[in-house]
């Protein structure tokens, strides 16, 4: 009981500041560069208000986009102290997919799967990542894989790679507890192979993606900003470390009670300039009370909050653009209204997917049906 008290104490905080700073930005009517937007580490933007979804389902914006890119531009990291984490150095992979980005998009969309989630990467390449509409879109699917030591299993994604030439598999053990080696794997293969997109988004593979709303989103938000430098996505503030459960921490491992702001891990936008920053900073940040551990299991918490913070890199909260409630799909989302649907079944995902196929008239993607070649 005294565990639900914290947590409610946690959300309400949370949403009331939130929701404060929302009210400040939109009376003062700012509509100023990324510095000026700034209320104790969060940005809040009428990008979210303006987006207007104008429904061009051409491909030209995107790419004048991408071909106007300056990819000489790079944040510069001024991080400095001893190595205690040596895995981004150490990154290497088994499949490589060196080629993926020969033709930039506008989104690199790192996804994070398990090797045994091959449905969840049928359903994206038959439906937000399907060929045709990344044509249209300029997202562009990738997924990102650990090592498994079942040979049927690895068997399976060799071929699966083959065939799609999609497929990212780092030297680290597939594991819920490695999802942050997964998230230094993505973050390393897209500083080397794709400097030329603007973005990456970091998705787990349950999410569903409307990529004509993030379009959209993104076309705005890089026109006003050409030098992009923060972390998007739903930002989180002040949570409480739990000791026990599936997140739970012990004191010894992270001594503090709370977390520093972070984004939520299931999808967050990462520009492309300050990856190298991030893994500079995530090379040397320590979270110990006494000595440092050589990784963070919880992902998010790790990446965007606690060595986003070492680095100076700060977060820009577009949360009204996700939905995170699992007891049914969202009607924004199938409204073309949110990018991000989180925490559905694939039932509820094929049903989301074929009401938006409609709605953003993808007509020249065939409806999604289960068990679909």
């Amino acid at each position: 009981m005294r565990k639900f008290w914290i947590l409610s104490l946690a959300v309400i905080t949370y949403l009331l500041f939130s929701y404060t700073n929302i009210f400040k930005v939109l009376k003062a009517g700012l509509r100023r560069g990324e510095a000026d937007n700034t209320y104790d580490g969060f940005y809040f933007s009428n990008t979210e208000v303006d987006l207007g979804y104008r429904k061009r389902h051409g491909g030209q914006e995107w790419r004048e986009i991408v071909g106007s890119w300056n990819h000489h531009y790079q944040v510069k990291s001024q991080i400095e102290g001893d190595v205690v984490n040596t895995y981004p150095d150490e990154v290497t992979f088994l499949v490589e997919e060196s080629e993926a980005c020969r033709d930039p998009p506008l989104v690199l969309a790192m996804v994070v799967t398990a090797v045994t989630n091959w449905h969840r990467r049928h359903f994206i390449r038959h439906t937000w990542g399907h060929p045709a509409l990344v044509q249209v879109t300029g997202v562009k699917p990738l997924f990102v894989m650990g090592q498994v030591n079942d040979k049927k299993h690895q068997d399976s994604v060799m071929r699966e790679s083959q065939q799609h030439h999609d497929v990212v598999q780092a030297n680290f053990i597939d594991s819920y507890r490695n999802l942050t080696y997964k998230t230094m794997a993505l973050l390393t293969w897209a500083a080397q192979h794709c400097p030329l997109a603007p973005v990456i988004l970091k998705i787990d593979d349950d999410v569903i993606l409307n990529p004509v709303a993030l379009r959209e989103f993104l076309l705005v938000y890089l026109q006003e900003h050409p030098q992009p430098t923060r972390i998007m996505g739903k930002v989180r503030c002040c949570d409480p470390v739990l000791r026990k459960g599936k997140w739970g921490v012990p004191e010894d491992i992270y001594p503090k009670k709370g977390y520093p702001t972070y984004v939520a891990g299931p999808s967050y936008i990462v520009p492309t300039p300050i990856i190298p920053t991030l893994l500079q900073a995530i090379k040397r940040t320590k979270y110990a009370s006494h000595g440092f551990f050589r990784f963070f299991f919880l992902e998010d918490v790790y990446t965007t909050g606690l060595a986003a913070k070492t680095s100076g890199v700060h977060h820009y909260n577009i949360f009204s653009l996700t939905n995170s409630f699992a007891s049914k799909m969202d009607y924004y989302w199938c409204s073309g209204a949110r990018v991000f649907q989180e925490n559905v079944d694939m039932k509820q995902a094929i049903q989301g997917w074929n009401a938006l196929r409609i709605l953003e008239n993808l007509t020249y993607i065939p409806p999604y049906v289960l068990g679909t070649s």
